[in-house]
């Protein structure tokens, strides 16, 4: 693809998807300028909009024009290893260093991909040994939903018939058809709505089979459940181990709410018992 035509197809992914970011790359020699002048038109034409631009080898200039773009941006420059996303089942999956420069000081943010470029390859990577289309929504909860930046590698692979093109077009029909799709909106909204999911707060702690993701922004805390086990399990926790402080005497007991099933749960005696479903 030309420059141009490269940056059109990106405007077709922002005007029809729910992202918050989009990462741009690899910038070709020879077209820095073109392709600094459409990003500031996509940062300005979008905004808010966080532009990763991966240039393994950038040229001092590209770091300076990159810098005074008003979108945050970043050079994608080397792997740093596995992730929670192993320990989930995810088969390959990447973390990535990125430093970032943006208008505020230099900062260095973790990027975290999920990488497939078909949906019988993600399934293969994530899937369990139970129900692989349930532990690949498992794996992508808990991706878009706890720290760092995480990205989902060519996700027209979620659309593509096993055998299809290795960079299919996408077929925007059977997208607002796919489940799957319908449910990272669902992810990518609640993270918008949910101070602590954008924080950079959180604590990991694994009970066996369960992870819990603690996180924290102000006053508003998260505790992301991830069961991988293939049988039930039930579940209970002292608020305080969650990193609730401790209720006056004669307190009313806390009220929690699942937004992902949309039901509520009350911490007796500030202890929440959960019943978690088998991977």
């Amino acid at each position: 693809l030309s420059v141009s035509r490269y940056f059109e197809v990106v405007r077709t992914w922002l005007g029809r998807t729910f992202v918050d970011g989009f990462r741009l790359g690899p910038v070709p020699p020879g077209k820095e300028s073109q392709w600094v002048a459409l990003s500031k038109a996509l940062a300005r034409d979008f905004a808010p909009l966080v532009l990763l631009h991966h240039a393994p080898s950038p040229t001092p200039a590209l770091r300076q024009a990159l810098a005074r773009l008003p979108s945050a941006v970043g050079i994608l420059e080397r792997d740093t290893g596995p992730s929670w996303m192993r320990w989930l089942g995810c088969a390959k999956t990447a973390g990535e260093a990125l430093p970032v420069w943006s208008r505020t000081p230099k900062a260095s943010l973790a990027l975290r991909r999920l990488s497939s470029h078909h949906h019988p390859v993600l399934l293969r990577r994530c899937g369990g040994r139970r129900d692989p289309k349930r532990s690949v929504g498992l794996a992508l909860t808990f991706h878009l939903l706890t720290a760092d930046i995480p990205i989902v590698y060519f996700a027209d692979g979620w659309v593509t018939p096993p055998g299809g093109d290795t960079h299919p077009a996408m077929r925007w029909p059977a997208v607002k058809r796919s489940k799957r799709h319908r449910w990272i909106r669902r992810l990518l909204t609640m993270r918008r709505a949910v101070p602590a999911l954008r924080g950079a707060e959180q604590r990991v702690r694994r009970m066996g089979d369960t992870l819990l993701v603690l996180r924290r922004r102000g006053a508003c805390r998260v505790v992301l459940v991830i069961h991988r086990g293939d049988a039930p399990r039930r579940l209970t926790l002292r608020l305080s181990e969650l990193g609730w402080p401790a209720p006056p005497a004669g307190a009313a007991p806390v009220e929690l709410v699942d937004r992902l099933r949309g039901r509520g749960h009350t911490a007796e005696q500030h202890r929440l018992t959960l019943d978690l479903e088998p991977r």
